[in-house]
Parts: structure tokens; sequence; C-alpha cells
């Protein structure tokens, strides 16, 4: 009787592939089997602890709420008390405030101990107290964010050393092909410090006594569009002159030396300059250098700007500054 090798070879192959299948296919069905098995007895086990969801918000919303409010309570707890949901409710509240909604309204559906319900809103950060005592097993907050509230119009009056779209990103993300409220978010906060942000920055450029205050300021609660002007207060621009440096040695022998210069007068140029003499000794052996920078006014005067889009006089206060530097010894 003649053999055929090769399809003998061939038929050994495929049944080691099929046993190998079944084999593979008896793993997964038993893989399976255990990780349906595995969240039964989780939560079998968690039934004893309270618990609480956030919804209305969005998924990725929901889940970055929940993480902030579990930072209230870390550790499983058998009932939630009252103020763990006055302080959720609050977390919440702010942060959706941050976000641009002002008007958020948070509902509380509370589960109680003995299975009763209980609903309670928020539509403040601040509201009377919950119930005392009260025992929590669930808790599902709902939000209803409300109208995103934005800058609809923002106007500049009294400036004249920026440009208005220099100004306003300061306030909303400019440059885009397309103006999104999401770019033009209006907080009370954010408001105060974009102003903040803006007279710091005039202040640099040397406008000492500049000063942003925001003026008229209007909200259209029904659509969330907010009306704001800008009250900038400039002042003289102020540059230095000369900076006179006053050495005083242990000998008592005090070096002076004077350069002329035109550099933009601030306080935060003068505190750099006070920082710049300090380490300079410091690294020369001298640990209790210390130095005191003080500006007198000298004269005030216009000058004419080219820039077509600012305005076409500015008015100048040129100033002498001196530092005084005392080494002490080495």
């Amino acid at each position: 009787m003649t053999v055929n090798l090769r399809r003998l070879g061939r038929a050994s192959r495929v049944e080691r592939r099929s046993e190998g299948r079944v084999s593979a296919f008896g793993v997964r069905i038993s893989g399976l089997f255990i990780l349906c098995l595995l969240p039964l007895q989780l939560l079998g086990g968690e039934t004893n602890y309270a618990s609480f969801s956030i919804s209305g918000y969005g998924f990725l919303g929901n889940r970055e709420l929940k993480r902030v409010v579990g930072l209230l309570q870390k550790t499983p707890v058998e009932f939630y008390e009252p103020s763990f949901i006055e302080d959720a409710a609050v977390l919440i509240m702010g942060a959706l405030r941050r976000e641009g909604f002002l008007k958020p309204r948070i509902t509380a559906h509370v589960t109680l101990q003995d299975s009763s319900q209980a609903e309670f809103e928020w539509t403040e950060q601040t509201r009377a107290p919950l119930p005392r005592p009260l025992s929590a097993r669930k808790v599902r907050f709902k939000v209803r964010e409300g109208k995103l509230f934005h800058y609809e119009t923002l106007r500049f009056q009294g400036l004249q050393s920026l440009p208005s779209k220099e100004a306003r990103k300061f306030f909303i993300e400019t440059g885009l092909l397309i103006p999104l409220k999401n770019s033009r978010v209006y907080t009370p906060e954010k408001l105060r410090r974009s102003a903040s942000a803006l007279q710091e920055t005039l202040q640099r450029r040397g406008y000492r006594d500049a000063r942003v205050e925001i003026g008229e300021l209007s909200e259209d609660e029904a659509k969330g569009e907010v009306h704001v002007t800008i009250r900038v207060v400039e002042g003289n621009k102020f540059m230095v002159r000369s900076v006179t440096k006053e050495v005083r040695t242990p000998d008592t022998n005090v070096h002076t030396v004077t350069t002329e210069t035109n550099a933009v007068y601030s306080s935060a140029w003068a505190q750099d300059l006070k920082q710049a003499l300090q380490t300079y000794y410091y690294e020369r052996g001298f640990p209790d250098a210390s130095a005191e920078v003080t500006a007198t006014n000298v004269d005030s005067f216009a000058r004419e700007t080219s820039s077509p889009r600012l305005a076409s006089r500015t008015n100048i206060t040129e100033v002498d500054v001196v530092a005084r530097v005392s080494t002490g010894p080495a």
C-alpha cells in the first residue's frame, strides 16, 4: 500500500491548528466568564457605600466635575452629610462660573437613608443650609449651565500708546478666522485680571502713572451678551535721561559714575536695576551688598510721534536715576 506522506503531514498540521483554535477559544470564553463575574462581586461590595453622580455638562465636563467633587470625600462612606452636598454644589457652581456660565442652576436629587427622595436647588453659590440631620445614600447632581456670557462689544476710551487691536488681546482671543463665543468668554474675575494686565503693560512701557478702569458695563442675561467700555488714563511717559551709580566701599570711599541713557522708566525697571547691582557685588565677594534706586523728575515736554495709529503727540517726563550701593565688608 502506498502512503502519501505529504498529505499526512498536511493533515497533521491542520489538526494541530484546529486543536489550537479550540483551546484558544476555550481560554477566551473562560476569560470573558471571569470578567463578567468580577464586576458583580465588586458591585456587591460597594453597595454599602454612598455614591454620587453628575450629569448635564457633557461627557468630559461631567467627568472633570466628578473628579473635583471627589476630592471632598476621598474615602468611601456609608452616608453623605449635608455639608458634602452643599460643598459639592458650591464647587460645581464655581467651576461653571469660571467657564463663563454665570447663571447656572444645580439640582441635587437625593436618596435618603430610609429610601425617601428629596430635591435641593442652587442658583447662587450661597443659599439656605440644607436641613439637619440628613443622611444621603445617593446624590445625583443635575447641571443646567445656562447662557455662556461673552463679550459682544469692547471699547477703549483714552488709550493712545497702544492700538485698540493690540489692547483687545488682553481681554479676548484674537486672530481667529471665525470669532466664536468661546474665544470671548466673560467673567467678572477675568475682566478685572485683563484690566490689571493692561495697566501693568502700560506701566512697564514707561507710563508710570497709568490707570485702567472698568467704565460702562452692561449684561444681557437672556442672550449672555456683555458690553464693556474700558477707560484708560495713561499720563506722561517716563524716560531715563541718566543713571548715576554711587558705590560706597568699607573704607568709606564713594565712587561715582554717571551714564547717559534713554531707557524707559518704570518701577519694574528700577527693581531690575537694583537686583542687577546687588547680584554684581554678590558675585564679587560682597554678600552684604545693598542697593537703593531713586528717581528725580527733571523735565516734561511733548514729543511728536510718527505712528499714524497712535496719538500724534506723547507727553514725556525725563528723570535722573541715582543708584546708591553699599558693598559692605568683603
